[in-house]
């Protein structure tokens, strides 16, 4: 009965126990896993299905894709990474491959390195902000600069759309799914993937997860957050998958980076995931 009373109190309460409130989009602090989950690494508000960092600006162009310094302060060279990206996305490309051949749109394409490895029966677009990126792109496919928003494609023109670490950067994700949705044919198939910053590593090294080195990206996503986008969206959820084990950063040293949290977290299992799905009649369009 105890038990039971402080359980009725604690309902009562507009104020939720020590530890368990948090800020959301709305100003009110809710500790409730699915509305409003507690952020592992930082103090960020909820809005409904991520974290959102304040954005830093500037543009995705030359000081984005050329060389760059990594979390680990490795220089890297994006443009020069062709390979090590077609190996890294292999379950995606060979998921797209499996399917009927048709229309197929990447969206944020950057460089175009994911349209080079699709099969050439498909027809292959692109879609990227960077003048820069998309000019490297052109030899893959057919591609479209500026924000998808903005491009407004024909409704259900694609037979299958990739969207590889994109949702992130966006300002209204959303309206990204809804628009991926709108030109998508019944039936068709996304391809989804996106960092997890609510992954083990995530919520071992918090602060000092890597994948919070890029300030450009803002919304932080969690597996589960981005199954209920989808479903919400009007998608069947095919799978979901952590590639990691298959790509060129499962190494030795990686996993006994785990060890010792007092540095930047390693590549890991888990940091990034994919959802496959496929466009539903769920929802009204």
């Amino acid at each position: 009965m105890a038990i039971l009373r402080s359980a009725a109190k604690m309902k009562k309460s507009s104020t939720p126990p020590e530890g368990l409130g948090h800020l959301c989009e709305t100003g009110a602090r809710v500790g409730t896993f699915r509305e409003c989950p507690a952020c592992p690494v930082g103090d960020y508000p909820w809005h409904k299905y991520y974290w959102r960092r304040p954005s830093p600006g500037g543009q995705f162009e030359s000081g984005y894709w050329g060389k760059v310094v990594d979390p680990d302060g490795v220089e890297r060279h994006l443009f020069l990474e062709r390979e090590q990206k077609i190996s890294d996305q292999k379950a995606e490309i060979d998921f797209i491959n499996s399917l009927p051949p048709g229309r197929v749109l990447d969206v944020g394409c950057g460089p175009g390195f994911t349209l080079s490895g699709i099969d050439d029966r498909w027809r292959k677009f692109g879609n990227e902000v960077s003048d820069v990126a998309s000019s490297m792109a052109r030899q893959y496919g057919e591609i479209t600069v500026g924000d998808l928003l903005d491009v407004r494609y024909s409704a259900e023109t694609f037979d299958a759309i990739t969207m590889i670490h994109v949702l992130r950067y966006v300002d209204d994700p959303a309206r990204y799914v809804q628009e991926v949705r709108r030109i998508l044919k019944l039936g068709g198939h996304l391809v989804l993937a996106e960092a997890d910053y609510d992954s083990g590593c995530a919520r071992r090294f918090k602060e000092r997860y890597r994948l919070l080195h890029d300030k450009r990206s803002i919304n932080l996503f969690t597996s589960f957050s981005l199954v209920r986008l989808l479903e919400d969206s009007g998608f069947t959820i095919l799978k979901v998958d952590y590639p990691f084990f298959e790509t060129s950063w499962f190494t030795s040293s990686n996993l006994l980076r785990m060890l010792d949290d007092r540095g930047v977290s390693p590549p890991a299992y888990g940091n990034f995931v994919t959802l496959y799905a496929a466009k539903s009649c769920a929802v009204e369009d």
